[in-house]
């Protein structure tokens, strides 16, 4: 290999290496949500933990996610399926068991159990005084990270509490369409059952 050759080794993986930096769990921006001192910066990723991962909040508002008939989310035709605790003062909304939802505290990392296959899957990040609401993509992993605090980019996983939500009925189950072989075995059957009742 050649002076040539080897300059386009060594640009290649500098290359390769500024990309990977570049690709990195790098904390995507947040938003900020609620109002005054209370106030968080909160983001969202589906996926993976970086930038390219981020989702925009569908809402991002001062107050409860939660709240019974009184909650925005719940006006806006979403259910609470799940709920999960980071402050135990706060009074539980357990939701109605639709939806499996864990968060880990310590990477803020979570996940959605979707076992009735809901197409429209949300789920939001209560902080400090304010939530953010994202609306799922049902088609990928329902599993990402969240990023909490008070810089605009934050790097904290405090929360209050976060909430699986789903919307509109369960896809039903498809049939299973029974083998052509199947129909042959009970064909095969059936004819042994009469070459008996012949015999007898």
């Amino acid at each position: 290999m050649g002076v040539y050759g080897k300059f386009i080794g060594v640009v290649s993986l500098a290359v390769a290496l500024t990309a990977g930096a570049a690709g990195a769990a790098t904390v995507p921006v947040g938003e900020k949500c609620g109002s005054g001192n209370g106030a968080k910066y909160i983001s969202l990723t589906q996926g993976g933990p970086t930038i390219a991962d981020a989702l925009s909040a569908t809402m991002c508002e001062g107050g409860n996610s939660t709240g019974g008939k009184n909650s925005p989310i719940v006006k806006a035709g979403w259910t609470l399926g799940a709920e999960v605790q980071g402050k135990s003062e706060d009074p539980a909304e357990p939701g109605d068991g639709k939806l499996g939802l864990t968060v880990d505290l310590s990477t803020g990392f979570w996940s959605i159990l979707n076992p009735n296959g809901y197409k429209n899957i949300g789920i939001s990040i209560k902080q400090g005084n304010g939530f953010a609401f994202y609306v799922l993509n049902v088609t990928k992993a329902l599993s990402g990270y969240f990023y909490t605090g008070n810089d605009p980019s934050p790097t904290g996983h405090g929360l209050s509490h976060a909430n699986a939500w789903y919307k509109g009925d369960p896809t039903p189950p498809s049939e299973v369409p029974l083998p052509a072989a199947g129909w042959l075995m009970l064909a095969g059957i059936g004819g042994l059952a009469a070459l008996r009742r012949r015999k007898a």
